[in-house]
């Protein structure tokens, strides 16, 4: 009996690893889009090597800025948070957007809802 759980054990964990490294390493765009139109600076983020891509965003002060995450982003990383500016929001799709003005320059930390993925924003 103890064999069949070990077993069932490792072919379960074989399966994990397989699909870790399928969905892993699926097709993200390699431009990130930031734009600038109607004073609203959009700011799109991907997943590359389980990290946020860009890490870093510049952005101005004074200016609405709207993240959203594309759909290569993927479990926690779906949820932004920046401490910094009292911000905590899950974006369950790509279509979902985190929406502030930032009022002051200066640089802040943002991570995933795990706080294991990490970025930055740069407040111009």
């Amino acid at each position: 009996m103890g064999n069949k759980f070990f077993v069932i054990g490792i072919i379960i964990a074989v399966v994990l690893v397989i699909g870790f490294i399928v969905f892993s390493h699926a097709k993200v765009p390699t431009e990130n889009v930031n734009t600038n139109t109607a004073d609203v600076q959009k700011i799109v983020l991907s997943q590359k090597n389980f990290n946020y891509a860009p890490k870093e965003i510049h952005v101005k002060a004074g200016q609405p800025v709207s993240i959203s995450l594309d759909s290569s982003v993927n479990g926690c990383r779906r949820g932004i948070i920046i401490t910094d500016l009292g911000i905590d929001k899950e974006l369950p799709t790509p279509q979902d957007t985190l929406t502030f003005t930032p009022e002051k320059s200066g640089t802040h930390v943002f991570t995933c809802s795990m706080g294991m993925t990490k970025g930055k924003i740069v407040v111009e």
